[in-house]
């Protein structure tokens, strides 16, 4: 999905990303009591800031930076959402200049 993304960017674009940071403890079925009625959410439980890192990196996005940014509640449960946030690279030529 972050290629995909990333081919919507022009050069020197940034990447916004928005999403459930990943937490052992949280009892996903609790506080996503929905997505067990519909199929909608194809990665349930959130991401590590590791796995971001790794998606932006395969779509060739740089200045990664990733920060909490809300703590909330959902249904009673605790949760925090981060911000993830890459560049696409400025184009290069591969031709050399005279």
């Amino acid at each position: 999905m972050t290629q995909a993304l990333s081919n919507y960017i022009k050069p020197g674009g940034t990447l916004l990303v928005l999403d459930l940071l990943k937490d052992d403890d949280l009892m996903i079925d609790g506080v996503f009591a929905e997505h067990g009625t519909y199929d909608i959410v194809a990665h349930k439980g959130g991401f590590t800031r590791h796995q971001v890192e790794e998606a932006f990196d395969a779509a060739g996005l740089v200045s990664f930076d990733f920060d909490d940014a809300i703590s909330a509640r959902k249904n009673g449960y605790p949760i925090t959402l981060f911000v993830a946030r890459g560049v696409k690279p400025l184009a290069t030529s591969s031709s050399p200049r005279p």
